[in-house]
């Protein structure tokens, strides 16, 4: 087991089921055109989840470095990369997801949660970082592309954990500076069924850890699958709030709103 936040081979083990359930849901859309997310269309969705894919595929094994020399240029690095490949076929990209899939799997399987790799812009992460990440790319889209389909998507909540868990190295990286100037807050998450994390914020910056520094300002009890459709801004948070699925406690219970304020989505 790691000292980290995830399990190495649990994430590889969850990213090998849900790249099965994506490439199903690749091969089952029938209208690439239709749109999935923004301006982005389902056809959008599949390339560019089969591009991350790849980049992660030549980056387990060393053949390449991903070409992003800051994490605050990644959504134009990815959005030029969709410019420049007219193919929007998800059945296509069904195929090249799974051809990288046997390079992803086994290469990230085969490290030790507590390895070092190096992430964009020279950032560096443990190894089940990676997988995390791909595992989100596939459930976030996978939410996208079946809502747009009309077919069926699960978000099962122990992968949810898992990937919202192994982003956790990167979140000091996605600070919102502006809004964390002069706070000082500290943060008890609780992802349900995993263990406790807690979110500090002090002086523009945060870390993220297993024991509190400090006092606990406000507690979070959240259903993994609601805060990663939170998180990604899939959903608002005002209908989980008042359902259950995510519930603030403690000395400054209010001060939960303000979370996804103080961190941008990775």
């Amino acid at each position: 087991m790691s000292s980290g936040f995830v399990d190495q081979k649990e994430a590889c083990a969850a990213g090998e089921r849900v790249t099965t359930s994506y490439v199903g849901l690749l091969r089952a859309a029938r209208n690439p055109g239709k749109t999935a997310i923004g301006e982005w269309s389902v056809g959008d969705a599949a390339t560019h989840t089969a591009q991350v894919f790849e980049m992660y595929a030549q980056a387990a094994t060393g053949d390449a470095s991903f070409p992003v020399t800051s994490s605050g240029t990644l959504n134009e690095y990815w959005a030029g990369r969709l410019r420049d490949e007219p193919e929007r076929d998800p059945a296509g990209a069904a195929d090249r997801i799974e051809a990288a899939a046997t390079t992803i799997w086994p290469a990230y399987g085969a490290m030790s949660g507590d390895e070092i790799v190096e992430w964009y812009g020279g950032v560096k992460v443990p190894a089940y970082t990676p997988p995390s990440i791909i595992v989100t790319e596939a459930l976030v889209h996978g939410y996208d592309i079946a809502h747009a389909e009309d077919l069926p998507w699960t978000l099962d909540s122990d992968i949810a954990r898992i990937s919202v868990r192994g982003l956790f190295p990167l979140l000091p990286q996605y600070v919102n500076e502006a809004a964390a100037r002069d706070v000082s807050i500290t943060y008890e998450l609780s992802l349900r069924g995993g263990p406790l994390a807690y979110f500090t914020f002090a002086d523009g910056a945060l870390s993220v850890g297993h024991a509190a520094p400090g006092p606990v300002d406000c507690k979070l009890s959240v259903d993994p699958a609601t805060y990663l459709l939170v998180g990604y801004g899939r959903i608002g948070q005002w209908g989980p709030t008042l359902t259950g699925k995510v519930v603030a406690y403690g000395r400054k219970p209010w001060l939960g709103l303000k979370l996804g304020k103080l961190i941008a989505t990775p």
